[in-house]
């Protein structure tokens, strides 16, 4: 089998609040593959169907991933690797501002951390793990994740100011160039304090450094197509120069752009997930 790596799409009544879902199995043992996470504004659950991942981030914490839980968003970067003789995960792709209405804790828990299920749903969250670990197939624990997922969401994002986050929050994701605070907090008529306060409470992130990891994302995307210079994609995104580019790369990958590049061209796994 090697390995199967898949993703789907979100159903059209969440894709407010999901991304996308996505499949990984492998059954060629112990170390067999490793994923390489960077840094992302977009937390994620994971559902351990089979077998566990260990995760190992940059300040040397190791997490035995051998259940189901959220796995928050990330201002730095992690190392999944296999860790059992077969592994089987199935996993949601949240948006950026969507844990504070799923979980009603403030996002900022959730910063480069990984919780259980029990810890933010308790009895609710067991049973959803128990009905998705048992369902037939993917599209019945789409069903199931997205029914879930969309009751907690109604239930308690309802406010005007909730929405009006989200719709900055998707603005800064579609922004390349350079962030201008003072204007996106005057367009949705808040302080700048009001808005950051706002904004951090429902992503993790100030709105300085959530477009800072949002506009790498965008940026390694690029790189990884090898088809522009270092410099273009620096000035393209509206970085200063091509070194402070390398610097935030480096910070969010742990890897300058070219050695990036030539790893992810190797046999190692850098699927996006």
């Amino acid at each position: 089998m090697a390995f199967i790596f898949r993703t789907f799409a979100a159903p059209l009544n969440v894709q407010h609040i999901i991304s996308n879902f996505w499949f990984f199995e492998s059954d060629e043992g112990i170390g067999a593959y490793t994923h390489y996470a960077t840094a992302t504004v977009f937390p994620k659950i994971v559902f351990g169907l089979e077998g566990f991942f260990s995760i190992s981030s940059d300040e040397g914490r190791q997490i035995k991933l051998d259940g189901s839980g959220f796995n928050g968003q990330t201002n730095t970067f992690m190392k999944l690797i296999v860790y059992s003789k077969k592994v089987s995960v199935f996993g949601v792709v949240l948006k950026p501002y969507s844990l504070f209405g799923l979980t009603g804790h403030t996002a900022e828990i959730l910063n480069n951390e990984y919780l259980d299920f029990n810890s933010i749903w308790s009895t609710l969250g067991k049973n959803l793990e128990e009905e998705v670990i048992t369902a037939p197939n993917h599209y019945s624990r789409i069903k199931i994740i997205s029914s879930f997922l969309e009751k907690k969401w109604n239930k308690n994002c309802k406010s005007q100011g909730n929405i009006m986050i989200a719709n900055a929050a998707n603005e800064l994701i579609n922004l390349e160039g350079v962030l201008d605070i003072n204007k996106i907090s005057d367009k949705y008529s808040l302080s700048v304090r009001q808005f950051e306060r706002n904004f951090k409470k429902m992503t993790g992130f100030s709105p300085k450094h959530f477009h800072r990891i949002s506009r790498f994302e965008k940026a390694i995307d690029i790189c990884l197509e090898n088809r522009l210079k270092m410099t273009d994609i620096a000035y393209h995104f509206g970085y200063f120069d091509q070194a402070h580019f390398i610097k935030d790369f480096k910070q969010f990958s742990g890897y300058t752009p070219l050695r990036y590049q030539n790893l992810a061209s190797s046999d190692i796994v850098f699927t996006k997930i």
